[in-house]
């Protein structure tokens, strides 16, 4: 009996310390670490992101940060891209490109309009590795019949690297898919074996390359 009733305990103080680091969960996020990029335009990276979800898997945010530049002096500032041309890119069984050329990110086949500007994070001539993160707020009930469940298999991403024909291919990049409490903050990201206690009945890890950090 008195070991019964030790497991219950620890059972309810796992659950609450859960509940407590997870908060409210609002999105499931994918995020890509790219651990090179350089503002040199001859040294472009172009990535090929394709969606595979459905309908409830469409993506509702682009999140962007600089984790680490060769001097060691970013700010770790997140950019989050809500405007409708971009997230409209990412719908479920689309396909798009962005290129990380210069001092900007721009999404889709041209370089002539960037969608963020970096100068303010980013030298001219730096390499730097940052973080590159899709979510979707998507609920049961607003048009969809599941919550979003993002992961690293329903939006997978290759990326290739400078000028020449054709491009190198660029290796090096992990994915990692989870949850969050707050879409604007990259703090509040909590992969996937992490489990908060009141998203729809997920306990467990399914990120689909392994990869978790």
């Amino acid at each position: 009996m008195k070991k019964l009733f030790l497991v219950t305990a620890l059972s309810i103080i796992f659950v609450v310390t859960l509940a407590t680091i997870s908060g409210a969960v609002d999105a499931t996020y994918v995020s890509y670490y790219l651990p090179y990029l350089h503002s040199n335009t001859n040294n472009t990276v172009y990535c090929v992101v394709t969606n595979f979800g459905t309908h409830a898997d469409n993506v509702t945010h682009v999140a962007f940060t600089v984790m680490g530049n060769s001097s060691g002096s970013t700010t770790r500032n997140n950019k989050v891209m809500f405007s409708n041309d971009v997230i409209d890119k990412f719908a479920y069984r689309m396909t798009t490109q962005i290129a990380f050329s210069g001092q900007g990110i721009y999404f889709g086949t041209s370089t002539e309009n960037k969608n963020t500007d970096l100068s303010s994070i980013i030298s001219t001539s730096e390499s730097y590795g940052a973080r590159l993160t899709f979510i979707s707020t998507i609920k049961f009930g607003t048009n969809a019949k599941r919550d979003s469940h993002l992961n690293c298999k329903n939006i997978s991403m290759a990326c290739f690297q400078g000028t020449t024909s054709p491009k190198r291919n660029l290796v090096g990049y992990s994915c990692e898919s989870g949850y969050t409490s707050d879409p604007d903050t990259p703090d509040t990201y909590r992969p996937y074996n992490i489990t908060p206690a009141n998203f729809a009945g997920e306990t467990t890890a399914d990120n689909a390359t392994g990869y978790t950090y």
